[in-house]
């Protein structure tokens, strides 16, 4: 019986003319009059483009900078020895560089903490800035890439083909379509996707190796030349190598999302899911299916071609289970938390287990629990042997791969927490339309700064990143491995490598940060809204459903619609038609009034 009422009603709203008519109910409050849906209006996101422009190229030349100033380091071929080793280095200094590519500062600097961590601070905010703007451009190309092209979705033995575009907030280096579609080359294709991503990885490395720490000591002949004393003249160095990668990896960024400009027909600069849906609905890329303006996201799964109708709900689904995306990310959140405890545990039992088949393996400390290491902060060093010759590519090569493999799953869990963000973004621009100065498009600037989970995810990212090069990071080394009172003259008892230092007490605080992260983006994903108004989290079928009309400046509100209900001339009685009425909610160019709890909408 039920689904014959369901049925009588849907096809009551497709075909109101069969059995009913549209009648006008008396105003309830103070309504606007109706009128003819208008279609959405032309793309206005010409701001919102050159700056983003504007900032790519800002990126491109610092990217250039960086190269720049990687290849004087290392063609200069400056002498660091007057920085690095103490005035009474026994012999002096070496004939030839043990130590190339390198700009020495900060001499004596084992009591100067702060100012050679906030050197790698400013780094990683500049690159932070490099990151955002290159990934506002790339994100811009690749949802005008997914709206225009279609994926492979499988279900069993069943292969079918949707739209790629789904949400307005994707992960950029995850999401593609299929080669068939734009080729293999494309810069939004799953290649030039990961290539992206490894390039992302690559610089977040990069910062942490751009202060390199300088250790030179003096070593006695018993203790062998795998062991060094904990005592020495501390120096900070930057490196040719990691500011070369860096500047190659920002420039390389910045090429493919300037690629993706140039072989994209860009729909819209706009992050704005709203925007979004107007230039996707211009584009006749997807279709309103009436009915079904009291749908939110979760409702989409089912029928999506039928209407639905159903009464308002005060709480709306959360992020969490209106997104699969979400769900999963969280969960990598929180095992990249668990793998933090479980590094520095292995690094303390590597620390206090045998030794003694590790290359130059050093413990330098005992037992600090210091935020900024120090001296007697407890430490697994292992690298390559000394050796007297100056350092070769190879030492650069494992380090990096070292540094790749940590700090990659880092890099890319905090890139996807991005998602998170945005999507709440998104759901918290479509629920404005709600409040007394409705949604419009935002200034690309103020839209950056006016959600504040966006921004906490901004600071969280370069905090977190400067965190991990206190677990991770490189340690030259300068030793001198012969009798202090009797020195060679032509330095041949000076000897150098390059280590790589893990810290455990560091990645525990680096679990306590990362865990308080998780915390707060697991909270805000758990969230349910409050209101009658569906959610969408940025679906596009979703909004597509919901907006029915659009201003010339796409300030919209939404609300009950007066006028725009059918309802059975069968009901004689005045008092009960509103609620025998199914009625409609949508959106208008001015202010509407709330819709009530009692009525079924469709």
């Amino acid at each position: 019986m039920e689904s014959k009422t369901n049925s009588k009603l849907c096809e009551q709203i497709l075909h109101p003319t069969k059995s009913i008519r549209l009648h006008r109910l008396p105003s309830r409050r103070s309504l606007i009059s109706p009128r003819s849906p208008r279609d959405p209006p032309a793309d206005c996101s010409e701001t919102t483009r050159t700056i983003s422009l504007i900032c790519l190229a800002i990126s491109a030349i610092i990217g250039l900078a960086c190269v720049a100033s990687g290849i004087y380091i290392a063609a200069a071929k400056r002498d660091i020895y007057n920085v690095v080793l103490p005035p009474t280095w026994p012999g002096g200094p070496p004939t030839y560089n043990v130590m190339p590519g390198m700009v020495a500062l900060f001499p004596d600097a084992s009591h100067q903490l702060v100012l050679p961590e906030l050197l790698r601070l400013a780094f990683t905010v500049v690159y932070t800035f490099c990151d955002e703007s290159i990934g506002l451009v790339h994100g811009v190309t690749q949802r005008s890439t997914l709206a225009t092209h279609s994926t492979q979705l499988s279900r069993g033995f069943a292969v079918k083909r949707r739209r790629a575009l789904q949400f307005n907030t994707n992960l950029r280096f995850l999401t593609a379509p299929t080669h068939e579609d734009i080729g293999t080359f494309h810069p939004n294709g799953t290649l030039c996707n990961a290539v992206m991503a490894l390039l992302h990885i690559l610089a977040y490395s990069s910062l942490s190796l751009s202060k390199l720490t300088f250790t030179a000591k003096i070593c006695s002949e018993n203790l062998g030349p795998n062991r060094c004393s904990n005592e020495g003249w501390e120096s900070f160095c930057v490196s040719a190598v990691p500011i070369l990668v860096l500047g190659i990896s920002i420039v390389l960024q910045a090429s493919i999302a300037l690629a993706g400009i140039l072989y994209t027909r860009i729909i819209t600069w706009s992050s704005s899911p709203l925007v979004l849906l107007a230039a996707i609905l211009r584009e006749g890329q997807v279709t309103r299916v009436p009915g079904r303006c009291m749908c939110s996201v979760l409702e989409i799964k089912g029928s999506t071609a039928e209407p639905y109708p159903k009464k308002p709900s005060l709480i709306q689904p959360s992020a969490w289970k209106a997104h699969r995306g979400i769900r999963r990310v969280i969960r990598a959140l929180w095992l990249s938390v668990m793998v933090c405890g479980v590094w520095g545990g292995v690094i303390v039992a590597a620390w206090h287990g045998d030794t003694q088949s590790v290359s130059n393996f050093d413990t330098p400390g005992l037992g600090s629990w210091a935020f900024i290491p120090t001296n007697n902060s407890n430490a697994f060093v292992f690298g390559p042997s000394f050796t007297g010759s100056p350092l070769s590519p190879f030492s650069w090569i494992i380090c990096y791969i070292a540094l790749v493999v940590a700090q990659g799953a880092l890099a890319l869990a905090l890139h996807c927490s991005e998602m998170i963000m945005d999507v709440l973004r998104d759901e918290h621009i479509w629920r404005q339309a709600v409040h007394s100065k409705g949604t419009k498009p935002a200034n690309p600037i103020l839209a950056l700064v006016n959600f504040w989970p966006c921004d906490v995810l901004r600071i969280a990212k370069f905090f977190l990143h400067w965190v991990f090069g206190f677990c991770l990071t490189l340690q030259g080394t300068i030793a001198y491995f012969g009798d202090p009172d009797h020195p060679q003259d032509d330095g041949s008892d000076t000897q150098s490598s390059l280590q790589v230092i893990m810290r455990s007490v560091q990645t525990w605080y680096l679990m306590l940060f990362l865990a308080l992260f998780c915390a707060f983006v697991t909270v805000m994903a758990l969230h349910n809204p409050r209101g009658s108004q569906p959610a969408a989290y940025g679906h596009i079928q979703t909004l597509a459903n919901l907006i029915d009309d659009w201003a010339p400046d796409m300030t919209m509100w939404w609300g009950h619609k007066e006028g725009e209900g059918i309802y059975d001339e069968s009901v004689e009685s005045e008092e009960n038609r509103d609620h025998k009425m199914i009625h409609h909610a949508g959106t208008s160019g001015s202010p509407l009034p709330f819709v009530d709890l009692d009525y079924t909408y469709a």
